[in-house]
């Protein structure tokens, strides 16, 4: 059953109100807690229950808008990211990109602030990003972790040759998953685990040896 805070930050998604979303958004995240849930279970269940057919531009169009609000209230949340920020020691630093072709970052951008929130040093290259830009980036930033996040199945071929190549030229670099394609296929790619929430960054440092505070 939906709160109170779900029922009307979804309302306001399909209504078109995106002033309302933002002001919801910020009178409720009031502490760390109230952040990652509205990143893990808020949104999620807000967009995976719009269900549309390939023909119904009615339904599309409403979920395009939908997504777009919450795109746009998940970055302006970052100054509360900054806020409830935790110290992590040893600092590090991830690098998280969407392959080339994938277009679906929404989830890579919470996982930057997800990252932030438990206090690593956060680079995100963007959607799209070809291997020959990711590799730049590997060499100049020199990161202690990569993130490689792919929704669409059919960039999965994709996923496979870029970590292979990576390994060849980087073969100390950790490399991890997001998105739902490597979560459902993280058996066939050869990665250090899959990062799907606040939980599993969670594990990453205490399999690490770090230490998170506050």
């Amino acid at each position: 059953m939906k709160n109170s805070f779900t029922t009307q930050f979804e309302k306001a998604l399909k209504e078109n109100k995106k002033a309302d979303a933002h002001r919801l958004m910020t009178e409720h995240t009031v502490d760390k807690a109230t952040l990652i849930n509205v990143y893990e279970s808020v949104v999620p269940e807000i967009l995976n229950s719009i269900d549309c057919q390939e023909n119904d531009a009615a339904c599309i169009w409403l979920e395009h808008q939908m997504s777009a609000i919450v795109r746009s209230v998940v970055e302006s949340s970052y100054p509360q990211v900054l806020a409830y920020q935790s110290r992590l020691t040893p600092k590090k630093h991830v690098l998280i990109a969407c392959l080339k072709e994938e277009t679906h970052e929404l989830g890579a951008i919470i996982g930057a602030h997800l990252f932030e929130l438990y206090g690593f040093k956060t680079t995100y290259v963007g959607a799209n990003t070809p291997l020959f830009t990711l590799e730049n980036a590997l060499v100049q930033l020199k990161p202690d972790y990569l993130v490689l996040s792919v929704t669409n199945m059919y960039n999965l071929f994709e996923m496979h040759k870029v970590i292979t190549k990576l390994r060849d030229h980087f073969p100390e670099l950790p490399i991890y998953g997001a998105g739902r394609g490597a979560f459902l296929n993280q058996h066939k790619l050869s990665l250090e685990g899959v990062i799907s929430g606040s939980k599993d960054i969670e594990a990453l440092i205490a399999k690490e040896g770090l230490t998170c505070s506050h």
